[in-house]
């Protein structure tokens, strides 16, 4: 599919009805839909949208995943996790067994891990050499950061792992 840039002044309307659009699509392809949501404070006028318009969609044959995490509790008023909840996944009425949620409660390289060994899980299961999203949505947050991806950190210098370079190149 590659980028989609939407340009409109509905914004919330707009997005949501492009990825009921997506998740259409998918679900007649593959009787699956994979998306990873953002958190932060860009999609929640969005997921609240898609919750009302995308409410007989066959939610059962859903993958969702987050792009991020904040590392807290599930109920604290920072989890993106708690966000996407009270805005999309429980007015939706959302399966638990659709969500795959990275635990930012625990040691932040353990949860990683645990989320990356979940999604390489899956990937296998489907006989895919990795997981791949038919929809992945990214916020972007006033100084230019997304999906956790603070300007001027480390966590910019992270490269590629060796398998995923092989499997790149393959």
């Amino acid at each position: 599919m590659g980028r989609h840039v939407i340009r409109t002044k509905n914004f919330a309307t707009d997005a949501a009805d492009f990825i009921l659009d997506e998740a259409h699509k998918a679900l007649g392809e593959r009787s699956e839909f994979r998306i990873a949501l953002s958190g932060g404070n860009t999609p929640v006028s969005i997921y609240t949208r898609l919750a009302v318009i995308g409410h007989d969609l066959p939610w059962e044959l859903a993958r969702i995943t987050f792009g991020d995490e904040r590392c807290v509790p599930p109920d604290d008023r920072q989890s993106n996790f708690r966000m996407a909840r009270e805005t999309l996944l429980g007015p939706a009425a959302v399966p638990e067994k659709s969500i795959l949620r990275l635990r930012g409660e625990i040691d932040p390289q353990v949860a990683a891990q645990e989320y990356q060994d979940q999604l390489d899980l899956m990937a296998t299961q489907r006989g895919e050499p990795i997981y791949r999203h038919d929809l992945i949505l990214l916020g972007l947050g006033d100084d230019g950061h997304t999906a956790s991806l603070f300007p001027g950190t480390v966590a910019l210098d992270e490269t590629i792992d060796e398998s995923l370079q092989t499997l790149s190149q393959s």
